[in-house]
Order: C-alpha cells, then structure tokens, then sequence
C-alpha cells in the first residue's frame, strides 16, 4: 500500500460523509453518539475502517495482565463534536481520516505504558465527549470482547449500549462509486492470480505447492494481503470447508481440485472460488456436475436485479440444480455481500428477503458437493445495476472444452 497514490484509495471527503449518515442514523434512534469496534484488516476490521480509514495492524491476543485488547480498534463518534479513535499499535496519518487518535495505552505504570487497555482507553473518550451516561449505539458488539464489555461497563455503570450492527449493515451494503472502483480493482487482483496459480496445478503436485503459487501470483497482481488460497483435491474437493487450508496430499490425474482466493486490496475484499480438472479433461460424470454448477451460478446472477430479494438468487440456482439432476446436493446458501470484510449482508440465503439495490456488490457461489465424491464451486463476483447485473470476475472454463 505504501507506494500507491493516496488517490487510489477513499478519499477523506467521503469518510466524512459517512460519518455524517452515521450520525444522523443515531440521531433518528435517540442514541447519544457511537461507539464503533474491529479486529485486525485480516479479520474484522469494517466497522472502524468504514468510518476512519483505519485497519487495526496487528492480530488479537489474549488479555493477560496489563495487555487487554490488542489487535482491536475502537471509534467514539458524538453526536456533534469531533470523534476519537483508539488504535493500539501503529496507525497510517496519511490514510487516517480522523484527527484526534490516540493510543490505547494501560495506565498502570510506566513499565507497561506500551501494552493496550482498551476498556480504560474507551471510557474516557467517551466520558470526554459527554458519552458515559445514557444511550449509545454499537457497532460491533459481535467482535467486541466480552471482558472488555463488562470492564467499560464497571467504569460507566449509567451507559447503556445499544445493538447498532443492523442499522451499519445496511449502511454498508450499497456501495459509493469508490468503492465500486475498488471492488473492480479487486476483482482483477483475483484474476491475475488465478491466472498465476494455473502452471501449479498439476498431477502430482502437493496441495501446499498450488497454495503458494496462489499466494504469490495475487500479492504479486496487487493485494494488500492474501487471508487464505484454500486448495482441496479429489474426494476433499466435496468438504466445502476444511482445516488446514492446504495439505501435503499430491493432485491426481483427473480429479478435480476446489480452490478458493479471499483477499482486499486498499481494504476492499475479493473472494472467489474456482474448480479445475486436473491433467486432462473431465469425465461425462464430471463434466456433467461442472455444467450444472457453472449454469446455477449463471442463473443466480441474471436474477440479481434491483427489487428482487436476496433469496431470489437461492431459488434461481436450485432450480437449475435440481433440473440437472443434483436436487439431492442443492443449498440453501449460495453466497453473500463482500465489501471491507469478506461476508457482509446481504446473504444470498433462504429467508434472507432484504431487496437487492445497485451499488450492491455480491459473492455467488451456487456448488454442487457430493460427499464421499467430488465438489465443484464456480464463485462469481457481481455489481447490481439498475440493469443486467455486471460481473466484474472472469471465469474462463478452458480446461472443460
């Protein structure tokens, strides 16, 4: 990131405007102000992000004596004066769009005066900016510690915290044209290191091996950072998910191979699945589930119009799984919003009713998993329009001819 152009990312103009809606959101509720929490860029990191420019550097640890809540970030917003953030290691001053920030440093002693102690931190920003008392909104109780919950709340016992997650969302899940230009930027990312990975996949060659050309085609094409390529070959192809990432198990000659990049770059994540045949070309069996799966993803796009409901795109897909005879194997969740985090609303999911809007942009990802047999994913990434949605990966089914 460090040598792009700052124009390349969000402009502190924007930051401002969303922060604006922020507080007028609160407003509306009665609430006070705002107090935003994340995780790590890796991990959790939409709600500070959104709202400052801030992707909290270091992985969470354990509370142990004064070190209380590292790897997180925290975001007092009042209603009217100025916000505060909180980080707990290092923070970018060219990228940050808050000017107050500071340190969450344990005041227990000059010896531990490096160590976080968030709850300490957050409570006197928000006893500062007249927020120790009464009703206020937040956004991420769901990453938020429980320790450091009852900490701030042993501090201001007249606080009241409020859910604020739901109203974020859906702030969240229309996207600005910025955003967009990232999203597509993004997009192209995970395309070029697919198209480095490929030479990799070959027979004989170790899970571990195509894991780490994904890794370093996708750094190379651009990413901040890559969370993971997950690889599964032959039978492990039907897990969906599975730990480790990667094995040391050698690719067949003819099985197929899921594979899966998740990444960001300039903060917005792409995550995309993609399955090959490796060696040679699919079996009638094979090809006969590639088809089906291919054909559901391409039928739960072209439902993806301003209007329909999220769980249109579920039943677009089953419907042509079904037809091609997988009914057996077909899933009630087939992929999900992606913006600062991977897995943002809305979900594409049966009983997600929440009508798709342009600026929207979607993870689809129908597959067809036969446990005991293969697996094959076909993820694409789209953008609603007011139109025909535009699909801003590339997939190219070259080894299925």
């Amino acid at each position: 990131m460090s040598d792009r152009s700052l124009d390349d990312g969000i402009p502190h103009a924007e930051i401002a405007r969303r922060l604006e809606r922020v507080r007028a959101a609160a407003a509306e509720r009665g609430l006070r102000g705002l107090l935003a929490v994340a995780r790590p860029f890796f991990e959790r990191p939409a709600n500070v992000a959104y709202l400052s420019n801030h992707f909290p550097p270091f992985p969470t640890g354990m509370y142990w004596g004064e070190m209380r809540g590292i790897g997180h970030a925290a975001l007092v917003v009042p209603l009217a004066a100025d916000p505060i953030l909180i980080v707990d290691t290092t923070f970018r001053r060219d990228l940050v769009a808050i000017q107050d920030v500071r340190h969450a440093r344990s005041k227990s002693g000059p010896a531990m005066s490096f160590l976080p102690n968030f709850a300490e931190a957050i409570a006197d920003a928000l006893a500062e900016r007249d927020l120790g008392a009464g009703r206020v909104g937040l956004t991420g109780d769901d990453v938020m510690p429980v320790r450091m919950h009852r900490d701030i709340m042993a501090r201001l016992p007249g606080l009241v915290l409020e859910p604020f997650d739901e109203v974020m969302g859906r702030l969240r899940m229309v996207k600005s044209e910025a955003e967009l230009r990232l999203q597509r930027r993004a997009a192209r990312i995970c395309d070029e290191g697919y198209a480095g990975m490929l030479p990799a996949i070959r027979a004989g060659a170790r899970e571990t091996e195509v894991c780490a050309a994904g890794y370093a085609a996708t750094m190379g094409a651009g990413a901040d950072f890559v969370r993971y390529v997950r690889t599964y070959s032959g039978p492990h192809s039907a897990m969906g998910v599975r730990w480790p990432q990667a094995t040391d198990r050698r690719l067949a000659d003819g099985e197929l191979l899921v594979t899966d990049v998740v990444g960001a770059y300039w903060g917005q994540q792409f995550d995309v699945n993609r399955t090959f045949v490796v060696g040679r070309r699919p079996s009638d069996r094979q090809r006969r589930q590639l088809d089906a799966a291919l054909e559901a993803t391409r039928a739960a796009i072209a439902a993806a119009r301003p209007g329909a409901p999220a769980e249109a795109l579920v039943a677009a897909a089953n419907r042509v799984i079904e037809a091609r005879g997988f009914g057996a194997h077909a899933r009630p969740f087939i992929g999900h919003g992606i913006g600062y985090e991977t897995m943002e609303p809305p979900l594409l999911f049966t009983g997600d009713t929440t009508p798709l809007e342009p600026g929207m942009v979607l993870c689809v990802e129908p597959g067809i998993e036969i446990p005991g047999e293969e697996g094959v994913r076909i993820e694409e990434e789209i953008i609603v329009t007011d139109g025909e949605p535009e699909v801003i990966t590339r997939f190219e089914p070259r080894q299925w001819a």
